[in-house]
């Protein structure tokens, strides 16, 4: 979906035939066309990239002044950080991964929450909001694990995934 990843290689360039810093809204899968882009600079794709990003992959989720985090990053993403304004206030957010398996844990500001949800204030201060998840475990159906088809590679220069062991940072802002 990134055309980061379409675009790796002279071959993959010729093929793609678009710009590889844009999304565009169809890669066709024509016989003598596959892989081509078309409808580059179409807006609407990269609203649907970034939401599939931050909503999907990092669980960046919210709801009103409600914000939930269900991360699905890769097992060999360390985590990642962010930083969100919401009115007056900054969330200053790191989601990292346990050593062990385990829960998953939820601190804001220090404090232990229980119920899952980042409360969100507007009261002009900094908020640090702490989150420890465990590496999945591979599925297993009838003795067999399950993969999923395709993974993410590390090592991109998408920005988004981690090349060197560090997290990413990701600076968000609300509409308010």
């Amino acid at each position: 979906m990134n055309p980061v990843e379409l675009t790796r290689n002279p071959d993959d360039v010729a093929r793609y035939r678009g710009e590889p810093y844009v999304v565009a809204a169809d890669v066709s899968s024509a016989e003598g066309k596959t892989g081509r882009s078309g409808w580059t600079w179409y807006t609407g794709s990269a609203g649907w990239m970034y939401r599939i990003w931050i909503e999907e992959v990092l669980g960046f989720q919210l709801r009103g002044d409600t914000l939930t985090l269900k991360p699905v990053i890769p097992d060999d993403w360390p985590g990642f950080e962010m930083t969100y304004h919401y009115r007056s206030s900054t969330y200053e957010i790191v989601v990292s991964r346990h050593a062990a398996t385990g829960p998953m844990t939820l601190e804001v500001d220090g404090r232990l929450v229980d119920d899952g949800f980042v409360h969100l204030a507007d009261d002009g201060l900094m908020h640090h909001v702490t989150m420890r998840i465990a590496r999945r475990s591979t599925p297993v159906v009838n003795g067999e694990p399950i993969r999923p088809p395709r993974r993410l590679e590390t090592g991109s220069s998408n920005g988004m995934v981690p090349s060197n062991g560090n997290v990413t940072k990701i600076p968000l802002t609300s509409g308010d």
